[in-house]
C-alpha cells in the first residue's frame, strides 16, 4: 500500500460529490481506467456523466472568451479529450488511450484487471481492507481518493 497514494477529500456545503469528483478527474488529466467504487453504480454514473458534460461546457465557454492561440489550443485538445471519455459499468480495456470511468460495487472489484492510476471510493465508514487490495492492483504512484470517511467522521 506504500506505492499508492491516498487522499481523503471532504466536501463543502452545498457541493455535490459527483461535480468534485468531475473537477477532479479533469485536473488529473487522465489515461485509461479510472475506477470509481459505489454501492450504487448506476445512479453514481448518470450523475457523474452529467457533471462532467456541465464542466465541459464551462470550458468550452472560457475558450470562446480566450484570444491566446496556444491556450485555445490546449482547452480545444483538453475538450475533445473530455468528450471521449467513457462511463461504463462493465469491464474496460484499461489500456485503452481516453478516459474510461469504470464504476463497480465494492463485491465486484476484479483485481485481474491491473493497470489504473486513479480510484474513488464513494462508500461510507473507513474501508482499510478494500483500500489494500485495491491499491495492490494499482499503478505505482496512483491516486486512491476516500469521500468515504469525511461522512463519518464529522
Amino acid at each position: 500500500m506504500g506505492r499508492v497514494f491516498i487522499e481523503c477529500r471532504e466536501l463543502g456545503a452545498n457541493v455535490a460529490i459527483t461535480w468534485d469528483m468531475a473537477l477532479h478527474i479533469y485536473a488529473r488529466d487522465p489515461s485509461g481506467v479510472v475506477l470509481v467504487v459505489t454501492e450504487s453504480p448506476g445512479v453514481v454514473m448518470p450523475a457523474l456523466r452529467k457533471q462532467w458534460l456541465k464542466l465541459i461546457r464551462k470550458l468550452q465557454n472560457v475558450m470562446a472568451g480566450t484570444l491566446n492561440v496556444e491556450r485555445r489550443r490546449e482547452m480545444l485538445r483538453r475538450i475533445k479529450k473530455m468528450e471521449s471519455a467513457k462511463f461504463c459499468i462493465v469491464e474496460y480495456d484499461v489500456s485503452a488511450p481516453e478516459i474510461v470511468v469504470l464504476f463497480v460495487r465494492p463485491e465486484d472489484i476484479n483485481l485481474e484487471l491491473k493497470g489504473w492510476n486513479t480510484t474513488y471510493i464513494l462508500l461510507q465508514g473507513s474501508q482499510e481492507r478494500l483500500i489494500k487490495r485495491i491499491s495492490s492492483a494499482m499503478n505505482k504512484h496512483g491516486l486512491l481518493v476516500d469521500y468515504g470517511r469525511s461522512v463519518t467522521d464529522d
